[in-house]
């Protein structure tokens, strides 16, 4: 199974739009699916996320988060189709959001090989 295939699944499995959440990434933030890694993710401010909105933020400069929406595959790969850096990270696991310094979600997911979401 491909990283893009096994972030499908996840979402289907999740019970929720696979197809959304790529649109939304398509549209206000970016998507970078090769053979070996898949990365989706939107710019978005964490104050906002401290507040439950989940929304991008259109102006790059007040942007201070990537709200991860999928990442699988090639970790090293991944981290490098970043297209600018961003001192934090969120994605959700389950239903719980997590908030994390850059380097720390970096440090981890290169280690562990880690995929965002599982």
């Amino acid at each position: 199974m491909s990283p893009f295939e096994a972030i499908g699944a996840h979402y289907i499995r999740q019970g929720v739009s696979f197809a959304h959440a790529l649109e939304a990434c398509m549209r206000w933030g970016f998507v970078e699916s090769k053979g070996d890694y898949h990365l989706m993710a939107i710019p978005t401010r964490r104050v906002w996320l401290d507040y439950g909105l989940h929304a991008a933020c259109p102006i790059e400069e007040q942007a201070d988060t990537w709200f991860i929406m999928g990442m699988a595959g090639d970790m090293e790969k991944a981290w490098s189709a970043e297209p600018y850096p961003l001192p934090w990270f969120a994605f959700e696991r389950g239903k719980r959001l997590h908030i994390w310094r850059r380097e720390r979600i970096r440090a981890l997911t290169l280690r562990h090989g880690a995929t965002i979401p599982a």
